[in-house]
This record gives structure tokens, sequence and C-alpha cells, in this order.
């Protein structure tokens, strides 16, 4: 990745503030289209959004849903702007709007935004998975604290150095390419790997379970007055749509990617590919998190086929009642109960916490 990053950016002229910051304004709309992707897509989104779609089911795609709107308003109104005006950075808009005074401080309050919530939460958040995937834990000798600094800082040393030497361009072509990478493992193994898990090796069977065992997880639009994690239904157009507006639109780490293009055609054209894939993203960046609810709620996909008390196309779903831990089997309308102390055929158990009945629960063998 570092060396066609290199390959690529070669001869770009660096000492110059559009060289350097802008990629000598040379990027074509869909390294655009990828480096805006990357830009968005970062490990707090594919960690966190998966996790609220595990808590709260596919409310969580509220956050995306605004997204192309944004994209188009970005397309049509704002980069024409931006690119008739010749600025290289947000600040510049606004000290050409307002004054000088506007710029220094915007740019300090973003500045401090991005040291103290952006950044920090977007490396803890990869280390994160890069710690659970390859058990850095066990490597420092059990001591999580010391794995999960050593992954941010690792991370972040390796993202800075694309940045730090290689300018806007490097960082462009390098997210093009992780893109490719992206495509292949979030977009298309991740949920065709995790239906045929809930399928118990068929992605018809997982698709099937996933449609019809919890339809309220599937349930998108939430009332007006619900509670956190879930997403009331005003706050996807009036707080999402301002805050993708925002954040789109006028951005720096976003827009710099835009105004890196070659003319405005390449931006516009950057854009609205990025608007268009945002459709798909509750594919990848929810439906994963949603399963593992069902996944991991389900005997079947559990122990597929060790269940002899239930017919081989039953769900099985382990739910804590008022009299103890039962194990309850649905098939159409029919309804099978047995206490799970005293269900021998069942080579796992799920036994939810007494004094946190909606957390994860735990498998017992």
């Amino acid at each position: 990745m570092a060396f066609v990053s290199w390959l690529k950016t070669r001869g770009t002229d660096e000492t110059s503030k559009d060289g350097y910051f802008l990629g000598g304004r040379s990027l074509s709309g869909m390294v655009i289209f990828g480096s805006l992707m990357m830009t968005n897509l970062s490990a707090e989104q594919l960690v966190g959004r998966n996790g609220q779609g595990y808590a709260a089911g596919m409310t969580a795609m509220g956050w995306e849903t605004m997204c192309p709107i944004a994209l188009m308003l970005m397309a049509l109104f704002f980069i024409p702007k931006y690119f008739k005006l010749g600025i290289s950075t947000i600040p510049e808009f606004l000290e050409s709007r307002f004054d000088r005074a506007t710029r220094v401080i915007v740019s300090f309050i973003f500045l401090v935004a991005y040291i103290v919530t952006m950044l920090p939460l977007v490396l803890y958040a990869g280390s994160v998975a890069m710690e659970r995937i390859f058990g850095i834990t066990a490597l420092m000798g059990g001591n999580r604290f010391m794995a999960t600094t050593v992954m941010c800082v690792a991370l972040g040393i390796i993202g800075g150095i694309y940045a730090i030497f290689g300018g806007l361009k490097a960082v462009a072509v390098s997210d093009s390419l992780n893109g490719i990478i992206f495509i292949i493992g979030a977009v298309i193994l991740i949920p065709v790997l995790a239906f045929i898990a809930l399928g118990d090796g068929s992605i018809a069977e997982g698709i099937r379970i996933f449609a019809t065992s919890s339809p309220e997880h599937l349930n998108a639009i939430q009332p007006a007055d619900a509670q956190p994690p879930y997403i009331p239904w005003p706050m996807i157009v009036l707080g999402c749509g301002i805050n993708h507006i925002s954040y789109w639109c006028t951005n720096q780490s976003i827009m710099q990617r835009v105004l890196g293009a070659k003319n405005l055609k390449e931006a516009q054209k950057g854009s609205l590919l990025t608007g268009l894939t945002c459709v798909f993203c509750p594919i990848f960046l929810v439906a994963p998190g949603v399963i593992q609810f069902i996944y991991y709620r389900t005997v079947s996909a559990v122990s597929a086929g060790r269940h002899q008390h239930l017919p081989q196309s039953d769900v099985g779903l382990l739910r804590r009642s008022g009299s103890g831990h039962r194990c309850y089997g649905y098939s159409g309308s029919a309804h099978a109960e047995l206490r799970t102390e005293g269900c021998h055929h069942c080579p796992y158990r799920m036994l939810w916490p007494d004094d946190e009945p909606s957390a994860v629960p735990l498998p017992v063998l």
C-alpha cells in the first residue's frame, strides 16, 4: 500500500500549498469517491454502528439515511461555490465570508475537537478491533490496557506517515486502495458469511431467519419519544439531516478531498458516487450487528441440528422468564417450552444474567 501510494504521488509538488493539502488539484472522481468513503467509514462507525445495531436493531441506519441528500446538496450547491472562490480550505471560505478572526476561531475549535474527541475515538475503536482479532492482550501478558495503548500508538503512527510525508494525494490514493479491500471484505464477505453462519451453511436460510425471527429488531422507524440507543424518527430529519449537511459540506477533512479535484465535474462525480454508495451502507454497518443479535439468541444457529426435542426447521430462542430460564422453540404458530434446567438435549444453554436481562446472554456448554 505504501509503495503504490508513493508511486502515484512521487510527481506531485508537495512544497506548495495546493500540492500538499490538495494533491496538486489532480484527483479524479473515482479517487475522490474512494477517499470520501474511507474518510467517513472509520473504525468507530464499523464497530459502533454494528454495536448499536445489536442493541437497537435497524434503527441505527437512521444515521446514514440523510447522507445521500447531504451529498447531493454538496454536489449541486456547495462545491460550485467553493470552486468559484478558489479556496483551499473551509476556514478560507469563512474568512472571505466574514473575517480573519472568524477563520482563526473556527480553525481552533475544530482542531481541538479533532484532538480531544474525534481522533481518540477512531484510534480506540480501531485498537479494540485489532486487539480482539489478533489477541494482542495475550501477547502483553493479559494487560488489555497496555495492548489497547500499543495498538492506538501503532495505528496513529502508520496513519500519520501517509498524511505527514505524502500529503493529501497519498492519503487519497491509499484510501482508494483500501476501499477495494473494504468492498471485498466488509461490503461483500461480512454480510454473506454472517448470513451463512446464521443459516448453518445456507445463505438462503440465514436470510429467512434474519427476516422472520426478530421482526421488531428490523424496525428502523422508532416513535418520537424513543430513548437511546434507539433513534426517534424526528431526529433523522431534524438532527441527522442538519448534522450531515454540516459534516459533508463544511467539514475540512471531507471537503479537502473534493477541493483537490481536477475540475468541478470530477468533484461532483466523486460526491454523487459517495451518496449513491451510502444508500447501501446499512448492509454492512448495521445488518451484521442485527445478525449477531439473532445469532446469539437463536439456539438453532448456535447448535443447529442437535436439538432432538425441536424440529430441525424451528428457531430456538432462549429468553429469561419470571420463573427461571426457559427454552422456547418457534415454528410458525407452534410453540414448545422446556425449562433449561431439565433440558438435557441442549448441548448449549443461553443464560440471561439475572441483574441485566437486556445484556448479552452467556452461552454455557
